[in-house]
């Protein structure tokens, strides 16, 4: 019996179908037969031409296996097939219209249409233009953090119209992603957090913060902004920190968050009360906002050693720690030993480590290492005096490869002249402080590639 199935892939779906005019489709044999009206008795009525010659000219090969088919078929499978087809077709234009009607809703004024989920709450939908190919879609939902992502669907016919279907998992879950308990950095939170998000619009580097230690990352995870946070904001502007300097000093000191606005005011008054300038005050905090963690007793204390160890005036010690805030919170120890290795091993005297520290205070805080070998090569190799290394007493933070190239390059042209009082004299500034591209013609007065050359012997 010729099954309902394969009956279906025979005839076309084009148009309602009758007796008089069937198309079938069948393993991509086409035929187009003509029958006759249906009998009482069940038989049909066939044309001129046998149809089993039809069916021989339209469809070569294999048209055994079609016509078999057809002879098979009963008047009243294929009533049942036509019925079938034609309800079909019903549905389909029952389709269309509601299509119709839902495009009408969506003119060129882009009208908002509610797309309702049955146990979920209404999706708000947009549609940009009048070709329905954008959409805006929004959710409503309440405090969280972002609308839950939609999906699309694409529904091919003539009007290509684009019809919104809401995400299967919407009708299982809430719309908010829940909250990571763990991650290995802050990026899993930057999304959930306004604070995280606020504090990378202000520059903030949290990858940055992230090494500093799991203590802090969680201090600042569990922070408001609004009071946590901008209290901190505005201590700093009123202390005169710039905008662009605000995302800086956090990175640098988050830990900052943990002190009390009122202690942090309190160190302010201090310094300024020991004759820094707010002027002062400011530059040492954008320099090194770690200042502000010290109490003011460590503070007092830092600044007292400084001017009894060096012996200097409260306008000296002042210089040196605006120059190098650094200073305050630099370990007292190795502040001593370099020191030492200033007036022992090198053979400076107390004035004039007193004047190397004034006049360039980083200099006590290198290596004691990489301070006697540049000592070494500037004073034994180059034959620099104390007193004229005292005069700039920068050359210490000059590493020893620079100053050995661009030396022995001056004695092989013959101009390694040291002496202020001598003709081509070149002076330790000039040595030093620019690139090559500017030391090589303004200096040594030769081109870039034959200082390049003359590296390759060396």
């Amino acid at each position: 019996m010729f099954s309902k199935h394969i009956a279906v892939n025979l005839f076309s779906r084009a148009g309602p179908l009758t007796f008089k005019n069937l198309v079938e489709r069948r393993w991509g044999l086409v035929a187009v037969h003509r029958y006759g009206a249906a009998s009482p008795n069940g038989n049909t009525k066939t044309k001129d031409k046998d149809e089993s010659q039809i069916l021989r000219q339209t469809s070569g090969e294999n048209n055994a296996d079609a016509l078999e088919l057809m002879q098979n078929v009963s008047v009243t499978g294929a009533t049942k097939i036509v019925e079938k087809h034609n309800e079909h077709i019903n549905v389909e234009s029952n389709f269309c219209e509601e299509k119709r009607e839902f495009s009408k809703a969506t003119s060129e004024d882009s009208e908002t249409v509610e797309l309702a989920v049955p146990g979920e709450k209404k999706v708000q939908t947009r549609f940009v233009n009048s070709n329905f190919r954008t959409m805006s879609i929004t959710a409503e939902l309440g405090a969280s953090v972002k609308p839950q992502k939609l999906l699309n669907r694409h529904v091919s016919d003539s009007h290509h119209l684009i019809v919104p279907r809401v995400d299967s998992d919407l009708a299982k879950h809430e719309t908010s992603t829940p909250l990571p308990t763990s991650a290995y950095n802050f990026a899993a939170y930057v999304d959930h957090s306004e604070t995280l998000s606020s504090l990378v619009k202000l520059g903030v580097d949290l990858s940055t913060i992230e090494h500093k230690g799991r203590e802090i990352c969680d201090f600042i995870l569990k922070m408001d902004f609004n009071k946590d946070v901008r209290p901190y904001i505005l201590f700093y502007k009123q202390i005169g920190v710039t905008d662009d300097k605000l995302g800086k000093i956090i990175t640098k000191c988050p830990y900052i968050f943990q002190q009390e606005l009122e202690n942090l005011q309190v160190r302010i008054n201090y310094l300024k009360s020991k004759k820094f300038t707010s002027e002062n005050v400011t530059e040492m905090v954008m320099r090194k906002p770690h200042i502000l963690l010290m109490s003011t007793e460590r503070l007092d204390a830092k600044l007292g050693f400084y001017q009894k160890e060096f012996k200097l005036t409260g306008h000296e010690v002042r210089a040196a720690i605006v120059k190098y805030p650094k200073l305050i919170i630099f370990n007292k120890d190795d502040i001593i030993e370099n020191k030492f290795n200033f007036h022992e091993l090198m053979g400076f005297s107390d004035e004039q480590v007193k004047r190397i520290f004034v006049s360039s205070p980083r200099a006590l805080t290198e290596s004691g290492h990489q301070l006697l070998a540049r000592f070494d090569f500037l004073h034994n190799t180059m034959g620099l005096s104390h007193e004229a290394l005292v005069q700039w007493s920068q050359i210490f933070m000059c590493r020893v490869h620079i100053l050995e190239q661009r030396h022995r390059y001056l004695v092989s042209l013959g101009r390694a002249q040291y002496d202020p009082k001598k003709e081509n004299y070149v002076s330790l500034h000039a040595l030093v402080s620019k690139l090559d591209a500017d030391w090589c013609p303004d200096v040594a007065k030769t081109s870039v590639a034959q200082f390049n050359e003359f590296l390759k012997t060396l």
